[in-house]
């Protein structure tokens, strides 16, 4: 996985390197834990992008997570 860019200000995307075989849920955290975005890449795509426009500045966490994956 890659996530990028990292600052941001705008949006941010994560991409799947390879062939993406199954539905990936993707949660945008705070720092406190508190789920402020969440969005999905379905098998076969290879990205999708959170809008962090309306963010604040800080620190966020983002969590992927599929049928055979969890990173955080």
């Amino acid at each position: 996985m890659n996530i990028f860019p990292n600052p941001t200000s705008d949006f941010i995307a994560i991409q799947v390197v390879g062939l993406n075989q199954e539905n990936l849920s993707i949660e945008l955290f705070d720092a406190t834990g508190k789920l402020v975005q969440k969005s999905s890449i379905n098998a076969g795509a290879t990205n999708t992008y959170l809008d962090t426009r309306t963010l604040y500045a800080g620190n966020y966490l983002v969590k992927i997570t599929g049928a055979t994956v969890s990173k955080t």
